[in-house]
């Protein structure tokens, strides 16, 4: 049997359709004057890297999602270190066990994260810098929805989480979680009625493990053809701040407004005066925004999202305040990008998945990148409480991109009875401002220049301790054949603060062979 023929029979067998497979070999020389990111004794060095790698995307059929591996052999001509193997892995997909009923997600991010928002960053898994570890990140989550007759609707869900450190200096994480509702089904005015509940658990090995519980009832009434009243009750517990744990009971009156199919809003309030709120408007498959506000035992949370795109434009723009419970990463961030935006838009549309396959090149040929955020994060030993804000907005044009992230995040640690070590042990918050402007011209059919400037400002306010750094990429990237292409690029990448300051300047080029 052939190589095609054997694919296309395991494609059939295990339910998978518009299976895509690309292998591929890529080959990086670099040249950088500061290989171990140091204020003093800097050491040029010359660096090969050899990374073997395959894309695996599937739409259609009972499997949905995509894969990408490489692993990446680093050699040091001056024996700044020896042979050296790195991973690097972005893969999400979606089973679908019984068909609309059983589901299984599944998630993996393997790749090299800074340590600490107050060290040198991770602008090349390459550089020997002390503030980078390879972190391995993996989720799966089993779900199980349907319907009970015509008028209810249920959905139950559990998650597994781990994540992993090469680091001794960072704390090993598993997750586990469970969520499960019954409902009326939704309506113009959502559920007539649902009682619904979750539990959290997160072991941090570096500090201790927390739990946090939560379970709601709400009914409805109609008032009419747009309004609705209804009452909620509840209770959450949470050991955040005690053992033995914490808890506090709930109640709130409120009405449900919904002019129209594409906008909702719902407002509540409690004895204590706390307002909760949940609002949709949908005008167009351009335009979405969507509020959430809600008491928690922490204190409030909320989620704001507003995504926009015109002919020529996207923008998208994120607030949360939420804790960090599932991962305990902040460089693992979950919130959109303009790239995801922009190739969610596309796919929303496009059935075919080699043109959704081929606009995401496009896009990255272009230089938008699905970077989630232009803070670089860090890496935290403890359930922590985190408030970010992100702008992102592209200017699309017929063969230039101009693209801008802006990033602000607060952090502080949630687990007051932890004594784990890390960026936020020290108490107060820690901010990160970030800024990112990415520029691409499309010079040929064949040719591209990008252009990358970056600046990240960290600051934590128990000891006034203060870093920043900033960072210029380009690159001409040219597509010598159908399956070759090459890359030539220069950066330069300056860092200042408490922590040692430090430059580095490197030249790179890379030709990458698609089988």
């Amino acid at each position: 049997m052939s190589a095609g023929a054997w694919a296309q029979a395991t494609a059939d067998m295990a339910g998978v359709s518009n299976l895509l497979l690309v292998p591929r070999f890529t080959v990086t020389q670099t040249f950088t004057d500061n290989v171990f990111l140091s204020a003093g004794a800097r050491q040029a060095e010359a660096i090969t890297e050899l990374s073997p790698g395959i894309r695996v995307s599937s739409r259609g059929g009972r499997v949905s999602g995509s894969l990408d591996y490489a692993l990446n052999e680093l050699l040091y001509a001056n024996h700044s270190a020896g042979r050296t193997a790195q991973n690097a892995l972005n893969a999400m997909a979606t089973v679908e066990a019984i068909e609309g009923r059983a589901f299984i997600d599944l998630s993996g991010v393997v790749a090299q994260q800074a340590i600490s928002a107050f060290g040198a960053p991770v602008v090349d898994a390459a550089l020997l810098g002390a503030n980078r570890t390879e972190t391995a990140l993996y989720r799966i989550a089993p779900s199980l929805r349907g319907r009970l007759g015509a008028e209810t609707q249920y959905e139950a869900r559990l998650g597994f989480g781990s994540s992993r450190s090469k680091s001794a200096l960072v704390s090993d994480i598993e997750t586990q979680e469970a969520s499960a509702r019954i409902g009326a089904v939704e309506g113009r005015l959502g559920a007539a009625w649902f009682l619904q509940a979750s539990a959290q658990r997160a072991d941090y090995r570096a500090g201790r493990t927390t739990l946090m519980q939560r379970a709601d009832a709400q009914l409805g009434y109609p008032l009419g053809e747009s309004v609705a009243a209804y009452v909620k009750a509840g209770f959450e517990k949470n050991d955040l701040s005690d053992a033995t744990g914490q808890q506090e009971q709930f109640g709130a009156l409120g009405a449900t407004w919904a002019p129209s199919d594409e906008a909702r809003l719902s407002v509540d309030t409690d004895a204590s005066g706390r307002t909760g709120i949940v609002a949709a408007w949908s005008p167009s498959k351009r335009t979405n925004l969507s509020f959430t506000r809600e008491h928690r035992l922490y204190g409030d949370s909320h989620t704001l999202a507003l995504v926009y795109r015109s002919a020529n434009t996207a923008w998208t723009f994120s607030d949360t305040r939420a804790a960090l419970s599932t991962t305990g990463r902040s460089g693992f961030n979950d919130t959109a990008s303009v790239y995801d935006f922009l190739l969610a838009q596309f796919s929303a549309t496009e059935s075919d998945p080699i043109k959704r396959e081929a606009y995401a090149q496009f896009l990255l040929a272009n230089g938008i990148r699905p970077s989630p955020s232009a803070v670089l994060g860090f890496q935290s030993a403890a359930l922590a409480l985190q408030r970010q804000q992100q702008l992102s907005f592209a200017l699309l044009g017929v063969r230039s991109t101009l693209s801008v992230v802006a990033t602000r995040s607060a952090n502080s640690r949630l687990d007051s009875l932890s004594a784990a070590a890390d960026d936020l042990s020290a108490g107060g918050s820690l901010r990160q401002d970030g800024l990112s402007l990415s520029f691409s011209q499309r010079l040929s059919v064949d040719s591209s220049f990008n252009a990358v400037v970056a600046r990240q400002i960290a600051s934590r306010s128990a000891d006034g301790r203060k870093n920043a750094s900033a960072s210029l990429n380009a690159t001409v990237t040219m597509q010598v054949r159908n399956d070759i292409a090459a890359t030539l690029g220069a950066r330069r990448v300056t860092t200042n603060g408490s922590a040692s300051p430090f430059t580095e300047s490197a030249l790179f080029a890379n030709l990458t062979l698609r089988f």
